[in-house]
C-alpha cells in the first residue's frame, strides 16, 4: 500500500472503560475508525458521551482496554510510553480546552519552553529558534504580541499560543 493510500490513524475495534470499586462503566464500545490525510472530521456528542477519551486513545495519552490502534499502518498499541511521547510530538497536535501555559510567563516565554521540550527544537540556535516563533506568532494573527503577558489574552488568543 503506498503512502498516500495509508490512512494516517485507524482504530479498529477499539474498547475503554472506567473502573471504581464497585462498577465499571463502558465508554468506548469497539468502536472503528479511520482517518486519511486531507480528511476533516468533526466529533459532537452529549457530554460524558467519550468524546474526550475517544481523543486521548487516538493520540495515545490513555491506554486502549481492547483493539489496535495504528498511526501512519503502525500499531502503538505496544509502544512504550517514552516512544508514544516521541511519535506524538511529530503527528498529533491538539488544542485543548484548557490552555496550559504558565501564567506567570509571556507568550514567547511559553511557546519556547514547549519547544525546547519538544524533539526537534533543541537542535535550534537561540536565534534561529526565536525567528521560528515569531513567524508561526505572525501566522496565526499574533504577530508582535510576543512579550505580552498570556494573562491578557482571549481565549481563542490563548488556543493559538
Amino acid at each position: 500500500m503506498s503512502n498516500l493510500s495509508t490512512p494516517l490513524i485507524v482504530a479498529n475495534n477499539l474498547w475503554k472503560a472506567f473502573h471504581s470499586c464497585k462498577d465499571t462503566l463502558p465508554i468506548i464500545r469497539g468502536l472503528d475508525f479511520s482517518l486519511s490525510e486531507g480528511e476533516s472530521v468533526t466529533l459532537m456528542g452529549d457530554s460524558g458521551s467519550g468524546k474526550s477519551t475517544f481523543l486521548n486513545l487516538l493520540s495515545g495519552l490513555e491506554s486502549l482496554d481492547s483493539g489496535d490502534l495504528l498511526w501512519r499502518g503502525e500499531s502503538v498499541k505496544c509502544a512504550s510510553l517514552n516512544d508514544l511521547a516521541k511519535m506524538r510530538r511529530s503527528f498529533i497536535g491538539f488544542i485543548f480546552q484548557s490552555f496550559h501555559l504558565i501564567p506567570d510567563l509571556n507568550v514567547y516565554e511559553n511557546i519556547y519552553l514547549s519547544a525546547r521540550i519538544s524533539s526537534s527544537a533543541p537542535r535550534l540556535e537561540r536565534r534561529d529558534l526565536k525567528e521560528k516563533i515569531e513567524a508561526h506568532l505572525v501566522q496565526v494573527g499574533l504577530g508582535g504580541r510576543s512579550h505580552q503577558s498570556v494573562k491578557t489574552l482571549s481565549g481563542g488568543e490563548k488556543q493559538r499560543v
